[in-house]
């Protein structure tokens, strides 16, 4: 895992970098939603894992929802917790770092399938988290990837609660780009 020398948090220690590809426009149906976890199910059946688990909701909260394309390829860094920490602790010291990344839904559905694919939730007990919100609601979104004690990889979907904590050794994905 590289790390940045430079960038000093108390709080977020950086970790890889992901490589996020540009892509169409997206529809959010339940074949669209498929197409783009059809790598991620690929993975798991080779390492012989659990049937990942994904969330219904996923799809049904935003179905039909025209999602803009990602026009670029952008990179966004994995930014591990140093203790536990709380969803509002963890947006506002990345708003403070100058990396706060609130993502469109297909930027953040993508990132969190990228670290998967790279192998940033292959240990159990870890996970990575992608902030989002969709146009016309203001309403803060999470991804999730998490990888239980049993090896099963779950990846889901809620609304933020800026209370609710995360253990040391989860991850932000953030990009200042």
């Amino acid at each position: 895992m590289k790390t940045d020398t430079l960038f000093q948090s108390k709080l977020l220690t950086k970790g890889t970098v992901l490589t996020i590809s540009a892509q169409a426009r997206l529809v959010v149906n339940e074949e669209n939603v498929n197409a783009l976890f059809a790598e991620v199910l690929a993975r798991e059946e080779q390492k012989e894992n659990l049937t990942p688990w994904r969330d219904g909701d996923i799809v049904n909260w935003f179905k039909g929802k025209e999602i803009p394309a990602i026009a670029a390829q952008f990179e966004s860094a994995i930014y591990r917790f140093t203790k536990t920490l709380s969803h509002e602790l963890i947006l506002d010291e990345a708003k403070r770092m100058g990396i706060q990344k609130i993502y469109t839904y297909t930027e953040a559905l993508a990132t969190v399938i990228k670290g998967i694919l790279t192998g940033e939730v292959d240990e159990n007990g870890t996970g990575i988290i992608a902030y989002f919100k969709v146009d016309g609601n203001d309403q803060l979104y999470r991804f999730l990837a998490w990888r239980y004690d049993d090896g099963q990889l779950d990846v889901l979907v809620d609304r933020v609660d800026l209370g609710s904590e995360f253990d040391a050794g989860i991850g932000a994905c953030f990009s200042n780009n």
